[in-house]
């Protein structure tokens, strides 16, 4: 079988508390305005390496500056035609003050952020949060401390609203 090389992307989050909140950035889908909350990150990029994407990624979206403590989670996707590996960090603060980002990729007018400020871990269920399960194991690996190694959550489509 001929392998497709580089069709993989590979993305980044990083999970940043402060007591019992966790970070999150607002999404608006262009197409149907639908709104979706998630870790800040994005892809890395060519010869980037994944933990120096965590901490630039964090930055354009919140203004933050984080310190990369280790990876708790990773998760694969695959929809439509991308097929991609997520990698998600466990992050400190070390500065900066908390704005609504952007994705310098994109143009003015095709801005999926709208939004970025910590929520309280106990009411993620109430709220669009990607991925899914974030909402009910979140806050008791973060009561608990996170597995030791970082915790697969699976193989699936993205649940996000397009």
């Amino acid at each position: 079988m001929k392998q497709d090389l580089g069709r993989k992307l590979v993305a980044v989050r990083t999970l940043l508390f402060q007591d019992e909140q966790v970070l999150l950035v607002g999404h608006r889908s262009r197409k149907t305005g639908t709104e979706w909350w998630m870790a800040p990150g994005g892809l890395v990029n060519h010869a980037e390496p994944a933990i120096d994407a965590a901490i630039r990624e964090v930055k354009e979206e919140t203004g933050l500056d984080v310190e990369i403590e280790g990876m708790v989670y990773w998760l694969e996707w695959l929809w439509e035609q991308s097929d991609c590996l997520e990698l998600y960090f466990l992050g400190r603060l070390a500065g900066g003050s908390l704005t609504v980002g952007h994705d310098p990729e994109l143009g003015e007018g095709q801005q999926l952020i709208f939004d970025a400020h910590f929520f309280p871990l106990d009411e993620l269920h109430e709220f669009p949060v990607y991925p899914k399960a974030f909402r009910t194991m979140l806050l008791d690996h973060w009561r608990e401390g996170f597995p030791t190694g970082a915790t697969y959550l699976g193989l699936d489509k993205p649940d996000l609203p397009r």
